[in-house]
């Protein structure tokens, strides 16, 4: 239920990847398991929610704004949220014939 191998898993995953200009563009790519379905066969808002989370951290360590967040104390915090999804999966998708 929490992401913390999948944590670990993104911010050693960008560190390697290294340092990245102001105006770069970060892709994250997360892939949605069987446990992350409810029985639907959907992912709730709160697991959506969860994986852009994980992708902000990401972008927030080859942006050097974890260092600096470790350097002054800082907490992180979200002003606001906007969620652009894709259809169901293919799993709805199979299920429900759409």
């Amino acid at each position: 239920m929490y992401p913390f191998i999948r944590l670990a898993h993104g911010l050693v995953r960008a560190w390697r990847q290294g340092p990245m200009a102001p105006d770069g563009v970060h892709v994250s790519q997360h892939t949605c398991m069987p446990w992350d379905l409810d029985h639907f066969g959907e992912m709730n808002n709160g697991r959506v929610l969860t994986f852009f989370d994980l992708g902000r951290f990401e972008l927030a360590q080859r942006g050097g704004l974890i260092r600096a967040l470790v350097a002054h104390r800082w907490p992180l915090a979200v002003a606001g949220a906007t969620e652009n999804s894709t259809p169901p999966s293919s799993c709805a998708r199979r299920r429900w014939r759409w």
